[in-house]
């Protein structure tokens, strides 16, 4: 059998942006000697708006996707064609977009190279007909792919992708989790006169910050005092004009803060009095598990890639699109310490299970199973 370390090329969007990359950051950082990584990305980091150091392993190697355009399809095929004979990758792993990883799913096949496919959010439609496309391009990456391996489980999924799930003997592995060593998880759970609610994500649709500020407005008027802090890129320039226009509707300019992106977010957050993650979609949310670690107090939506993993011992569950629930919820962390304490200290307990060794054993099983087939 030969030495040579298996080599895994993967193809992502960009390197530093938000949750993928981070699980991607701790899997080419920790496999074993048994691996070599290459990375593939489209978009620099100056590119999306977040410009910073990239700190990954010195011995994998990146490669960018050229491309003249946005829609320079040719040019795509062209430089995939060109990385995956110039490295000979044993396996590729990939991750989005599909309008990359489905031209490289081709190449693969036609050079009989075994390709993971990645499933990171949930496929149920939400009545956008561009989320109904790009959900159907995933399809097709899938069924093109050796293999489907997804952050969450495949149970409250379209039937198709269910079918698919099983077809390609999909594996669900969940994301790894490691804080900063700097990092201080929260010890008092106390509230002062002000409660500070943060919130961090992408600032886009499906996390439905209209809902929570709604929800926020509905704690001033009952002479609850909050503070809302939004921590997270802005995606979509009028989405965030929308955004701001409402809380200027709801009067709520002097209790809404914008953060902006911040990748240490987790330095901080011993200050904050609650977590909230309003979302309608996801796939196994990050800054959930990350917030639970630290031991913040944590209040999410019923949507199945929450409740998968969580339940309303060590999260507060409500219903998703509910401004009442929502707001209610807040409320009743507000009115109890000993809620907030439990809530933080059980979260804490059971997101330590999900740890960067787990995950990356997992990767590395599935990467030497199917070199072995």
């Amino acid at each position: 059998m030969s030495n040579k370390p298996i080599h895994v090329l993967h193809i992502m969007p960009t390197l530093e942006r938000g949750g993928i990359e981070r699980q991607l950051h701790h899997i080419v950082n920790n496999l074993s000697d048994q691996f070599s990584c290459t990375i593939a990305y489209l978009w620099d980091p100056k590119d999306v708006g977040v410009n910073e150091k990239v700190e990954l392993n010195a011995d994998t190697q990146l490669v960018k996707i050229n491309r003249k355009s946005k829609w320079d399809l040719l040019g795509t095929i062209r430089s995939l064609t060109y990385i995956i004979e110039k490295y000979e990758p044993d396996i590729i792993h990939l991750w989005f977009p599909p309008i990359i990883n489905i031209p490289a799913a081709v190449i693969a096949r036609q050079k009989r190279i075994p390709t993971i496919s990645a499933e990171r959010r949930s496929l149920r439609f939400h009545g956008s007909f561009r989320g109904w496309l790009t959900d159907r391009l995933h399809y097709v990456q899938h069924l093109l792919s050796s293999r489907v391996a997804a952050n969450f489980p495949p149970n409250a999924e379209p039937f198709f992708y269910r079918y698919i799930f099983r077809k390609k003997s999909g594996v669900v592995i969940p994301n790894g989790f490691q804080m900063p060593s700097n990092c201080e998880p929260k010890e008092n759970y106390s509230i002062d006169t002000i409660c500070n609610i943060l919130f961090v994500g992408r600032i886009v649709k499906q996390k439905r910050l209209d809902i929570l500020l709604e929800a926020c407005a509905q704690l001033q008027r009952k002479d609850i005092k909050i503070k809302l802090n939004i921590c997270g890129p802005e995606s979509d320039p009028s989405l965030t004009q929308s955004i701001n226009n409402k809380i200027n509707t709801l009067g709520l300019e002097k209790y809404v803060k914008f953060l902006g992106y911040r990748k240490d977010w987790q330095q901080i957050a011993k200050n904050f009095d609650i977590f909230v993650l309003p979302s309608d979609s996801e796939g196994m949310p990050n800054v959930l598990f990350e917030a639970m670690l630290l031991g913040l107090p944590c209040i999410a939506t019923k949507i199945p890639e929450v409740v998968s993993w969580v339940n309303n011992g060590n999260v507060l569950l409500v219903e998703p699109g509910s401004v009442n629930e929502l707001s209610n919820g807040l409320k009743q962390l507000y009115q109890s310490k000993a809620l907030r304490e439990s809530l933080g200290q059980k979260g804490k307990s059971y997101a330590s299970q999900f740890t960067v060794k787990n995950m990356v054993n997992s990767y590395a099983e599935l990467y030497s199973e199917m070199i072995r087939y």
